[in-house]
């Protein structure tokens, strides 16, 4: 697997050219595994006839090129973030240790679980921009990863955020894309049974937008159980007491609108397919058996 990084150089200058914050006094080697875990992971996101166009930038000295710079952040960030953790304490012959001088401090365990947690969403974030890049774009392959979910009532990014708002997030879209098919296979079958291609074919009506929104509020309550919370925009947590973010209130928010479009889901169901009553009228008439009063 060719790289975007020489992981043979004795220093870590084009890191540190790359992301900006990380010493070039590192040997590279160091960082070789972490280097090619990274790029295997962006390219199981954007296929490899994507990432092979970065690579040929790559070799043909085209630096400037804007989806190269964008791939090398997005792998050198996600190598280092991994990697970073094993550099804060020592290993010697006496087992783990911190070191610390005069002029260097190991930093406060909040403080490292702060960094943590930007280095990760702003991991996510560049994985986005790439994302957003290929897509609007001419000349790349389509996301194979976001095209196989087609077929689903929530079918892109677009149709998602017309129910709730996750900041043109093409990853975490793609990442919640499995739960909107369990929301259609577990709570949409089971109660629309065989009118369910029927509402699919709805556009535009009152019970295709209910089911969309079910799967939608569906795969965000099962995305906060299953996913970190990095991926997911500050603006759709629940703020706690403490003006932290709650994820268990947020979770308790999808999952209540959900109980409550489930059942309008139902009863709208139930109002399109109403049989007509075929209770016989009474007329009396001189055939009705009854006596007639003259």
């Amino acid at each position: 697997m060719k790289l975007l990084y020489d992981i043979s150089a004795t220093d870590s200058s084009e890191l540190h050219e790359t992301l900006g914050f990380v010493d070039s006094d590192l040997d590279m080697l160091q960082l070789a595994q972490y280097i090619r875990s990274a790029t295997r992971e962006l390219v199981g996101y954007i296929g490899e006839a994507n990432y092979k166009k970065a690579t040929d930038f790559y070799e043909q000295e085209k630096y400037t090129e804007e989806f190269l710079i964008l791939c090398k952040y997005a792998i050198g960030l996600n190598a280092w973030r991994k990697f970073a953790p094993l550099l804060d304490v020592s290993h010697t012959s006496q087992g783990r240790a911190f070191r610390a001088d005069d002029q260097l401090k190991p930093a406060f365990e909040h403080q490292i679980t702060n960094s943590d947690k930007a280095m990760e969403k702003n991991y996510y974030q560049s994985v986005n921009e790439i994302f957003a890049f290929i897509i609007n774009t001419n000349g790349f392959e389509t996301i194979k990863e976001v095209e196989k979910f087609a077929n689903l009532f929530v079918s892109s990014l677009q149709i998602f955020q017309n129910f709730v708002n996750i900041n043109d997030s093409y990853l975490l879209f793609m990442k919640l894309a499995p739960a909107l098919q369990t929301a259609e296979n577990r709570l949409i079958k089971s109660r629309v049974g065989a009118k369910f291609q029927q509402y699919f074919q709805a556009e535009n009506t009152t019970i295709n937008d209910l089911i969309k929104s079910i799967c939608v509020h569906y795969a965000m309550a099962d995305g906060f159980k299953k996913l970190s919370v990095q991926l997911f925009p500050e603006g759709v947590f629940k703020i706690g007491n403490s003006s932290r973010v709650d994820v268990a209130a947020t979770i308790l928010y999808f999952e209540e609108e959900l109980t409550k479009l489930l059942r309008e889901l139902e009863d709208e169901h139930k109002k399109l397919n109403a049989l007509p009553s075929t209770k016989r009228m009474i007329n009396f008439d001189v055939e009705d058996g009854y006596v007639t009063v003259r």
